[in-house]
């Protein structure tokens, strides 16, 4: 599975955290310039899962409102 996260207000992202169940599974540092994260998550269990993405740069940082999937 792919989590995404594009940046619609403010400056670019230079950082992103992906937190899943809300333990962080990975964190990149972004390319100049970058509106898009994307990060590839494996290995999940059956059952429900929350999935929220923190995203920043120099300026600060915002987080998504939590998301909820189900995986067979």
């Amino acid at each position: 599975m792919t989590a995404t996260a594009t940046v619609r207000k403010g400056g670019p992202a230079t950082s992103a955290t992906l937190r899943v169940d809300g333990e962080t599974v990975a964190t990149r540092v972004l390319p100049d310039g970058a509106r898009t994260v994307e990060v590839v998550v494996d290995g999940l269990s059956p059952g429900k899962h929350t999935f929220e993405m923190t995203v920043g740069n120099a300026r600060g940082g915002a987080t998504s409102k939590e998301v909820t999937v189900k995986v067979k």
